[in-house]
Parts: C-alpha cells; sequence; structure tokens
C-alpha cells in the first residue's frame, strides 16, 4: 500500500503512471469546475465563485507545462539521460492529488468563508475570530489539516518520482527539485497573473 501511495513509479511504466494521471486529473478538472476551485500555482488552490472552467484549464496547463519543464531542467541536471516522458507522467500523476482539495467548496463554503476574512483582513485577530462562526472556524482547522496533509503527499509523490525518473541520489537532487519546484510557483504566478490581466 506505502508503494502504491508514495512509490508507485517503482511498481508501474510511465505509461502506466501518464494514463492513470490523465484519467485522474480528468476528474480533478470536473471536481474543480464544479466546486469553482483553480490550482493556480505548483503548490497552492484557491477558490473564486463563477470562476469559468476556460480560466481553470488556462490555469492548469501553465502550471504543469513550467512545472514539467522546471523540473526536467532540474533532472537533466543530475542526469542527462533522464526522459521528458518520465517527467511529465511524474507531474501529472502527482498534481491528480491537489484536486481531492476542490470539495472544500461544496455549496460555496469555502469562498464564504474567504470573502468574510477579505472584509476583517485589516481589523485584529479577535474581531476576525468573533465574526466568524464556530462552524466556520472548525471548518477552516479542518480543511487547513487535511490541505496540508495533501500537500505533502504531493511533494513526496513528486519528489519520489523526479528521484526514480533521474535515477537522483545525494544532496545536490534534493537542493536542485526544491529549487525547481520554487521556481515553477513563482513563474507560473507571474505569467497567471499577466494572462488574465490580458
Amino acid at each position: 500500500m506505502k508503494t502504491i501511495l508514495f512509490k508507485p513509479f517503482e511498481k508501474y511504466s510511465e505509461k502506466q503512471i501518464l494514463i492513470a494521471g490523465i484519467l485522474l486529473t480528468s476528474v480533478g478538472l470536473l471536481l474543480a469546475s464544479n466546486f469553482d476551485a483553480t490550482f493556480d500555482g505548483a503548490l497552492d488552490v484557491h477558490f473564486i465563485s463563477g470562476i469559468t472552467f476556460r480560466m481553470i484549464m488556462s490555469d492548469f496547463l501553465i502550471v504543469n507545462v513550467i512545472l514539467i519543464a522546471m523540473l526536467y531542467i532540474a533532472a537533466k541536471i543530475v542526469n542527462n539521460k533522464t526522459r521528458l516522458i518520465d517527467i511529465a507522467s511524474v507531474t501529472i500523476l502527482s498534481r491528480s492529488i491537489l484536486y481531492i482539495l476542490s470539495i472544500f467548496n461544496v455549496n460555496g463554503g469555502m469562498v464564504l468563508i474567504e470573502s468574510k476574512l477579505l472584509k476583517l483582513k485589516s481589523e485584529k485577530s479577535e474581531m476576525i475570530l468573533s465574526a466568524l462562526s464556530s462552524g466556520d472556524l472548525v471548518f477552516l482547522i479542518i480543511s487547513g489539516f487535511f490541505s496540508i496533509m495533501m500537500v505533502i503527499w504531493y511533494v513526496a509523490l513528486l519528489f519520489n518520482g523526479y528521484k526514480i525518473a533521474s535515477n537522483a541520489k545525494g544532496s545536490k537532487s534534493i537542493v536542485l527539485f526544491i529549487i525547481g519546484l520554487l521556481l515553477a510557483e513563482v513563474v507560473s504566478k507571474v505569467l497567471i497573473y499577466i494572462i488574465h490581466k490580458l
């Protein structure tokens, strides 16, 4: 079970991983569309009321292309024989985990809480807490904890896949992976911001 959850790349071929990733991603995009979620960064998700499927797809494509490119460059530095298909399949499957987070906006719950917080962002923390109901606070705690667990799972799966795809060993590969992931977050954010402004 541990292998399937964290190291499926050791058991299945890149084609099997890619197919599984595409299928899970398709389901994830449907969830995102139904729950107004957009995964507009390599590490995060945002909920926007009434977001269009076109915008969701645009964000999805930008983030995935940038992340694959950054990890591929990092992997090629580690091992020049690294194949693009291996990094792409690893990335697509790993990111499908994050799409589960879409369900936290069921009935627009997360958008509603976020709108309350935005109205109170200049207030003191005590006032913010008093403005939220006990149900809101419980929901935020549960969703926050679950989100952290999903991100940890996603990053662990992504790193394990990157390590296998590039046959990476040592601290250099870890540093390059972290740099690649952080650069993907920053670059995708900037590109998405520019495109949304057009």
